[in-house]
This record gives structure tokens, C-alpha cells and sequence, in this order.
């Protein structure tokens, strides 16, 4: 069945509506004006804002028919449209007629009847040769005479075509009042008396508006479309211009020679964009991506802030190459955020100048190259290597015998920080690994316990020991919680010293070298750092493994008064071992008395015992052990104290063990020849 419509008049496009748009093309209640415009209370005369179309000899077609064309001259009202049908109108142009500088798009309106045929129908528009989408089209018009572009367009035909898929519904529609509507507003093109900013909130399409806008020196310049440069984007010195992308791209598609940048800043530029997916895109096709000088999205010899946004380079032919999204070349950078995607190379390289880094997310090493003084700051950001960078490391500095001030407090780095000459510069951050000898003094490394480590505010392990070398009787010392102090010695002229550990401080021995007072307190132990203990007997006997040492080989003083309070052991022992080792035989002068074990927990692997005495004990000794928990599963017991030197109390009380089912098997107490010590063992409980 042949599907077809009446039009009566249907279709012929009656009245062209010249509606002179006081409103922006893109959603804005900023509103223009036409007519006239007050200026700062004074009345001038006002530009025009005048768009016409006209017929081939000149003619407005205002409230005119434009005639469809058909091959056999058929007369307008007996044109019937059926699917797969296609129609042309006769050429028509549209005119700036005005002394401003617009920019138009066109519609069809159906005024009267069944719009419902509209959605059945295709329109297209042909300008010249080219073709568009009526929907798509934009254009832009100069005033008669400017040197910056046409005031008329080539001669425009627009098309009509029936939908092959239309259905039945659509048979016998009519639509009546069809028009063809030219919309214009002002484009971004002259400057008032007062400045150049009056119309800064239009958009910008296409790169002939953005020179235009660039130009006109605007201190804002928002996108309002994608935009393709054919050439370098130049800003020049003295420019001071921020653009929003507004989620549109800057682009560009070259084969790049070495240097090349698609954006060149050395006035004052600043990007954001406050839709959130806007880019700005370099893709180098070279064979050799730029070579060993590169090719740069950004390079900058001026003042440059980045807010958000995307910045990338991409070389589909790239195996190594200095190619970068941001050229640091001279002047200031500073980047507050966005996204830095050159993974093949270096997202951001500094040559000179000074460059601050406040967050963003950088896929691809930041180099700070450093042939010239340079000043670098990182606060924050998130950084990877490249494929090609120095090192594996997510950000490298090259010292090349230029002072390089550099300073790193925060931010968090896949890899590492690499430096030619390493500088005590890192007081904050998160690193997949860290050097100490970059981490400024008063500062340690942390462990964050995800194979990631981070710099905080505290002492190392080297001023740990430094501190204790240096003690004074009484010192308190504080270890900084995550940080791992590996083996730390005490200085056996300082008395009553305290070692505090913050919750997760790891430490893998302590040697008490014969000290006396010191007390241990909130530090965790770890197994795999525990240090051979030997005894005096003989030059020294290896009697254990141990995270706590009494004192060092061949020593012939053991310690006094030590307080053991609140701590962890954990971990594997490499060397079956004991977390405590007290070993003295053969000590001349005086061997381990009065030690407190309280309130500590006990849980390792490979472990012999949890507490180990030999040939210790003195006469008026003590050996406390209280309100412990006892969770290693030692191939001992729990608690071995042989051949004691003493007769006097051994106390262990109010303990739980859990893996053994009695003090028979938890503790063992013996006393040397001629000594018998006795054990108040009251308040204990058992598991296993």
C-alpha cells in the first residue's frame, strides 16, 4: 500500500523568522541586547545586530515562500511527501546586514497542524559543497567590509527527506505555518569603550573565534565546542587569559619535529574546566615522537596554573621520548589538579624556573630536569612512572650541578622518589618505597602495612639511636608509630631510660647492654628481627635468638631493674628463638637481677620459648612475670628459667596460656647448684 500525505499548503515554508536572538546559544540567562545598551549611565548609539536571508538576486526572504524544486515543475501545493522521498528548496543566503559580528544557526518550526509529520522528516542543509545537519549547523558572519571574515554565506539548500522506516501513522498529515528560522546572537569579535570583556561569557566554537577572543584580550574564554589548531596556540608575553573547557577538547593531530608545542605560554595562562571531561590532547604521529628534545602539549615560559582538566600526549609510534603534556621550560607552573596522561614518557618536565605541584593525578614520571637553579614543591598529587622514564621512579630530579630546591610534604607516589644527589628533602607523602636518606631530620618512615610506606613526623631509626647514645639518666624517648626501628642498643652509662612505642612502632631487638632502669613500654616486636644473644662464657656462647638481649657478647655485667610493660611480640623467628633472652654465665661482675614482664602479649611462630633465662639471677633478685598472655606455640615451654643463681621469689601470676594445658608445661624453674628459688604462681590460666 503507497503511504502518502496532503499537504494542502503543507511543507511550503512560508515565514522566515528572523528572530534576533537576545539570549547566548548555549544555556545562559545572560541576556544581549539589540538595539541599544546603556553605558555607565551614558545613552550611545547602539550596534546593529541585523540578520537577513536573501533569494540569488539579493531579495530578503522575510515572510516569503521558499519553493521546494522537484524534476517535473509540479506545482507546490500538489507536492505530496511519501517515504524515501527527498526535497530541495531553491538557494537562499543568510546576510549580516549589521556592524556587529555574529554567529547563527538555523531550524524548522512548525506553527499549525500535525507536527507529528516533522519527526518523519530528515533535514539536512548544503552550504557550497559541504553538507550538514540542520541540527549541527553553526556558522558565523563579519560585518560587510571586516577583514576577519564573510558577511554572506555560499548559497544554502536545504533538504528534506521522508524517512524510509515512517509508518502509517503518518499518512494524511498536514503541518501548516512551516518556517525556517535563522537564529543569531553576538559573536565574541569587538570591544565596547569601556574594555573588551562585555560579552565574555559567550562561548567560543571553533579556532577562528578563539584568535578572535585571544585578540580581544578576555580574561575568560570558555569553550562551547570542540576546537582543532592546525598550528601552535601561541600566548603571547604580557597575555593574561584563563580557559574553561568546559568538557570540549583543544586537539591536535601532528607529526611532530623536535620542540614542537601545540600550546605556547609565555604570558599568563590559566586552564580549568568546569564541566569536568574537558581535554586538551597533542597526538604526535612522528615515527620518532619528537626525538630526544620531544614534543610538548603546554610548554610554558611564562606563568601557568592548571585547576583541573585533562593535559595528555599521546605517540602511537613512541619507544622512548621526552614527549610531555606540560613543558615546564621557564617562568612559574603551578598545578592545583587534573590529569597529566603521557604513560609511554614524562607527563610534566621542569627545566628551569619554579614548579609547584598542589594535587592531580600524573600518569607518567614528573621530571625535574634541572639545567638551570630550579624550585620545586610537591604537596600533593598522585604520581606513576612511564615506560620510558629514569629509574621506575614516579618522579625523578637530575641534580646536573644546578642548585635544585626541592621540597616534598605530601602526595602519593607508585614508585619511589629518584634522585641524582640525594637532598634531605621529603617531610610528607605516601611512596611504594623510600630511601631514609632523603627524608628531612625530624622526620621517619612509616609503614603503612599495604606494601606502601609514608613519611611522618617523628624520629628515625638513626635518631632513635643517636638519642640513645646520648642519653641522659631519666630520658624518655618515643618511637613513632607504623615506623620499623630495626635493632636499637642502650647506652649502658644512662639510667632509668624509657623507650615508648606508639601503637604499630615495630622494633626487631632491643639490646639493654647491661643498662639499668630501663623500662619498655607500647612496642611491638618483631620476630624476624631478632638478634643473636650470647653469654660471657668462653667468649661468648650463643645461647638464643632474641627481640629483648640482656646483654652484648662477653660482657661481664647483666642488666638491672628492667620493666617490660605493654608490648608485642609477633612474627616469625628466621632462628628458632625467644622474644626475652637473659643470658649471663660467666658474668664476673653482676649478673641480670629485678626484671617485670607486665601486661605483654606473646604470639610468634618458630619459637623456642617466650622467655628464656640462663645462669642469671643474683642474690636479692627478683623475676616478675604478670597479667601476660601467652599465645606462641613454643616447642618449650613458655617460660624457662634454668639454672637460676638465686633463692629468691620467682613470680608468675595472673598470666593466661593459651596453648598449655598446665604450669608443669608452661613454666620451668631451676635453681644452680646449691640454690632452690620458689615460684608464686597464683592466678594463672590455661588453654591448649
Amino acid at each position: 500500500m503507497t503511504k502518502k500525505g496532503s499537504t494542502k499548503r503543507a511543507l511550503l515554508l512560508s515565514a522566515l523568522s528572523l528572530l534576533m536572538c537576545v539570549s547566548m546559544l548555549v544555556g545562559s540567562t545572560f541576556a544581549w541586547f539589540t538595539d541599544s545598551v546603556t553605558s555607565a549611565g551614558n545613552i550611545i548609539q547602539s550596534g546593529t545586530l541585523d540578520v537577513d536571508m536573501v533569494d540569488a538576486d539579493g531579495n530578503s526572504m522575510a515572510g516569503q515562500v521558499i519553493e521546494f524544486v522537484t524534476a517535473d515543475n509540479r506545482p507546490q501545493d500538489q507536492i505530496l511527501w511519501e517515504p524515501g522521498c527527498t526535497y530541495k528548496t531553491e538557494p537562499v543566503y543568510i546576510v549580516n546586514n549589521g556592524n556587529l559580528a555574529l554567529k547563527y544557526k538555523m531550524g524548522i518550526n512548525g506553527i499549525d497542524g500535525d507536527a507529528k509529520l516533522l519527526e518523519a522528516i530528515e533535514w539536512t542543509v548544503t552550504i557550497g559543497t559541504e553538507e550538514y545537519k540542520l541540527s549541527t549547523l553553526e556558522g558565523k558572519l563579519y560585518p560587510d567590509g571586516s577583514t576577519l571574515g564573510a558577511s554572506k554565506t555560499d548559497a544554502i539548500v536545504l533538504s528534506g527527506h521522508m524517512k524510509e522506516e515512517a509508518g502509517n501513522e503518518y499518512q494524511g498529515l498536514t503541518v501548516e505555518g512551516i518556517s525556517i528560522a535563522v537564529y543569531a546572537t553576538q559573536l565574541t569579535s569587538e570591544s565596547d569603550s569601556f574594555d573588551n570583556q562585555y560579552d565574555k561569557m559567550a562561548t567560543i566554537d571553533d579556532i577562528d573565534e578563539l584568535t578572535a577572543a585571544l585578540a580581544a584580550d578576555y580574561d575568560l574564554i570558555t569553550l562551547g565546542a570542540d576546537i582543532t589548531l592546525s598550528n601552535t596556540l601561541t600566548i603571547p608575553s604580557g597575555k593574561t587569559i584563563a580557559i574553561d573547557l568546559a568538557g570540549y577538547a583543544i586537539q591536535q593531530t601532528k607529526e611532530c619535529t623536535a620542540s614542537y608545542s601545540m600550546i605556547s605560554n609565555s604570558g599568563n595562562l590559566t586552564i580549568l574546566d568546569s564541566v569536568g571531561t574537558g581535554r586538551i590532547t597533542l597526538n604526535d604521529t612522528g615515527a620518532n615522537s619528537g626525538s630526544s628534545w620531544g614534543a610538548y602539549t603546554i610548554r610554558n615560559d611564562g606563568t601557568l596554573v592548571v585547576e583541573n582538566g585533562t593535559i595528555e600526549n599521546i605517540a602511537p609510534n613512541s619507544s622512548g621520548n621526552t614527549n610531555n603534556a606540560v613543558f615546564s621550560y621557564a617562568g612559574s607552573t603551578t598545578i592545583k589538579g587534573g590529569t597529566f596522561n603521557v604513560p609511554y614518557s614524562r607527563s610534566v618536565r621542569q627545566w628551569q624556573g619554579t614548579l609547584t605541584i598542589e594535587g592531580g593525578t600524573f600518569d607518567g614520571q614528573v621530571w625535574v630536569q634541572a639545567m638551570a637553579d630550579v624550585t620545586t614543591t610537591i604537596r600533593g598529587g598522585s604520581f606513576k612512572p612511564a615506560t620510558h622514564g629514569n629509574d621506575g621512579s614516579s618522579v625523578f630530579v637530575t641534580n646536573n650541578a644546578h642548585d635544585v630546591a626541592l621540597t616534598v610534604t605530601g602526595g602519593t607516589f607508585a614508585t619511589r622518589l629518584g634522585m641524582t644527589v640525594a637532598e634531605k628533602c621529603v617531610t610528607g607523602g605516601t611512596f611504594g618505597s623510600i630511601n631514609d636518606n632523603i627524608v628531612a631530620d625530624g622526620y621517619c618512615i612509616a609503614d603503612n602495612g599495604n606494601s606502601t610506606w609514608k613519611v611522618v613526623s617523628g624520629m628515625s631509626p638513626a635518631a632513635v639511636q643517636a638519642a640513645l647514645d646520648n642519653a641522659a639518666d631519666g630520658a624518655v624517648i618515643e618511637l613513632t608509630a607504623g615506623v620499623h626501628y630495626g635493632t636499637l642498643v642502650m647506652n649502658p652509662n644512662a639510667k632509668n631510660v624509657t623507650i615508648k612505642g606508639a601503637p604499630g612502632a615495630i622494633v626487631g631487638c632491643i639490646n639493654l647492654n647491661a643498662s639499668e632502669g630501663t623500662t619498655l613500654t607500647g612496642i611491638t616486636f618483631d620476630a624476624a628481627g631478632a638478634q643473636p644473644a650470647y653469654d660471657a662464657h668462653k667468649g661468648g656462647t650463643l645461647r638464643s635468638y632474641a627481640n629483648i638481649i640482656g646483654a652484648s657478647k662477653g660482657a661481664n655485667n647483666g642488666a638491672h631493674n628492667i620493666v617490660i610493660d605493654g608490648c608485642t611480640f609477633t612474627g616469625k623467628f628466621e632462628n628458632a628463638g625467644a622474644a626475652i633472652a637473659f643470658t649471663d654465665r660467666s658474668r664476673t661482675t653482676s649478673m641480670t637481677a629485678n626484671v617485670t614482664v607486665k601486661n605483654c602479649v606473646f604470639d610468634t611462630e618458630n619459637a623456642n620459648y617466650d622467655i628464656y633465662g640462663y645462669y642469671t639471677g643474683a642474690t636479692g633478685m627478683t623475676f616478675t612475670v604478670e597479667n601476660n598472655t601467652f599465645a606462641s606455640a613454643c616447642r618449650g615451654c613458655a617460660i624457662y628459667l634454668g639454672r637460676l643463681k638465686t633463692s629468691e621469689g620467682i613470680v608468675v601470676k595472673g598470666n593466661t596460656f593459651e596453648t598449655k594445658a598446665s604450669l608443669d608445661t608452661a613454666v620451668y624453674i631451676q635453681g644452680d647448684t646449691g640454690y632452690a628459688p620458689t615460684l608464686d604462681e597464683a592466678g594463672n590460666t590455661f588453654g591448649g
